[in-house]
């Protein structure tokens, strides 16, 4: 017979007190892992990209087919899959997979970031396309947002549109991300390749809800199967950095962001280019 307890009974206080703390955890959990995906829009928004970790956004820079996501115009080809611990918070996971190939002069992007916890989920599929002609180049992006709560969701469409030109050793990008939304953006970039070992990048990107930050960024081969990634933001200030190694076609990414006030996110992605 299943044990009854009665109002005041030493037992059912301490069942009552238990359930309440179990209850209260979990609802500090919450708590805590809303605040961290909030604190993430403040560090440009914490993508489902190693290489965006450790280049702060600065997507001129990346070859990973994961830049599909951050930028429809990003000229790269090939399949992503990437893992994050923002803030380096236990229970938080955030999982991405993305891919992106050309067509003759149009590139095509698909892929999705998933945000886990106990309590709260986030998806983000998207599709893009751009066109890419004689260094000008021209794209956009379609995609879904789903946010989950125990057992409540919500999910709204979104867009991002981008624009770029390279000539020689320069590139530049205009973009505007998550476009009428709440965490839309909008975001300037300018890249040089120095010499075959070095490039340099940055940018101004202002958040509809943040200050505007200044990026840069640079990548240096320290060999044929060697790369190091770093990169600095003023607002808030950071450190991004990373490593990548490649051989032929596969590649291994290894990066990592301070934050002022928490802990820093690392991220690992596996690629395969094509």
């Amino acid at each position: 017979m299943a044990a009854r307890y009665t109002r005041g009974s030493p037992e059912c206080l301490l069942n009552m007190v238990a359930s309440s703390s179990m209850e209260l955890g979990s609802y500090v959990t919450l708590i805590l892992c809303l605040f961290f995906v909030l604190m993430a829009g403040s560090l440009g928004a914490v993508r489902s990209s190693a290489a965006a970790l450790a280049l702060a956004d600065v997507s001129l820079l990346s070859d990973s087919a994961d830049a599909t996501a951050i930028s429809p115009i990003a000229d790269v080809a090939g399949i992503a899959f990437s893992y994050i611990s923002p803030f380096s918070t236990p229970g938080i996971h955030l999982c991405g997979l993305h891919q992106s190939f050309k067509v003759g002069e149009f590139k095509f992007g698909a892929g999705t970031g998933y945000l886990n916890h106990e309590d709260y989920t986030a998806h983000n599929p998207y599709l893009n396309a751009a066109w890419l002609k004689s260094g000008f180049a021209l794209g956009a992006s379609l995609h879904l947002d789903y946010d989950s709560v125990g057992d409540d969701g919500e999910y709204r469409f979104g867009g991002d549109i981008a624009m770029g030109y390279s000539y020689k050793d320069y590139r530049a990008e205009a973009r505007c991300l998550d476009i009428g939304g709440e965490e839309a953006e909008m975001g300037v970039f300018l890249a040089k390749e120095i010499n075959e070992a070095v490039s340099l990048g940055g940018g101004y990107v202002h958040p509809k809800a943040e200050k505007g930050s200044l990026r840069v960024a640079m990548t240096y081969k320290l060999h044929e199967n060697l790369d190091i990634y770093g990169s600095w933001m003023h607002y808030p200030a950071s450190f991004g950095g990373g490593v990548r190694l490649s051989h032929d076609k596969l590649r291994l990414i290894y990066s990592m962001r301070t934050h002022t006030e928490l802990r820093p996110s690392h991220g690992l992605s596996l690629e395969y280019g094509w």
